[in-house]
C-alpha cells in the first residue's frame, strides 16, 4: 500500500487564483459521441443510450430499435466543438472563440460556460479538472 502525505491548503497556500479558476477545467466529448456534417454548417451530435437488461435487449433487437441522444449545434457550437481536444481548458476555446467572433472576452467566456453546462446536462460533454500541484500531492494518480 502506498503512503501519501496529505498537504494541508490554506488561504495562505501560494495557490494562484489562475489554478483555482473554473475555466481552467478542459472539456472532453462523452466516448461514443458520433458527429455527422450538414450543408448548412451544421453538426449533428448522436449518442446511443445504453441497454437496460436482457428483456430490453431482447425487444430492441425485436422491434430493431436504437435508442439515442440527439443534438444539432449551429455554426458557432460546431466551432466550439471543433476545438475539444481534451488538451484546451475553456479558458482557451473561449480566447480561441473571442478572437474568431468579435466578442469581447468576458461575453465569450460567459458563452462557453453555458454551453459547457448545456452539453453536460444533455451528458454530451465531461470536464477534466486538471490537478494543481499541491492537490497531486493529495492525490497521487500513480
Amino acid at each position: 500500500m502506498n503512503a501519501t502525505t496529505i498537504i494541508p491548503i490554506t488561504p495562505e497556500s501560494d495557490l494562484s487564483e489562475q489554478e483555482q479558476h473554473p475555466l481552467d477545467a478542459i472539456p472532453v466529448p462523452v466516448p461514443g459521441v458520433e458527429t455527422r456534417s450538414d450543408s448548412y454548417g451544421n453538426l449533428h451530435l448522436r449518442l446511443a443510450i445504453e441497454q437496460g437488461g436482457w428483456l430490453d435487449e431482447f425487444f430492441r433487437n425485436l422491434l430493431h430499435y436504437k435508442p439515442s441522444r440527439q443534438l444539432c449545434l449551429d455554426r458557432n457550437g460546431a466551432d466550439f466543438w471543433g476545438l475539444l481536444d481534451g488538451v484546451r481548458s475553456l479558458r482557451v476555446i473561449s480566447v480561441i472563440m473571442a478572437a474568431r467572433s468579435g466578442l469581447e472576452e468576458h461575453a465569450a467566456e460567459e458563452s462557453a460556460v453555458l454551453f459547457t453546462k448545456m452539453l453536460m446536462t444533455r451528458r454530451f460533454l465531461l470536464l477534466e479538472i486538471p490537478l494543481s500541484h499541491h492537490a497531486s500531492h493529495i492525490f497521487p494518480t500513480s
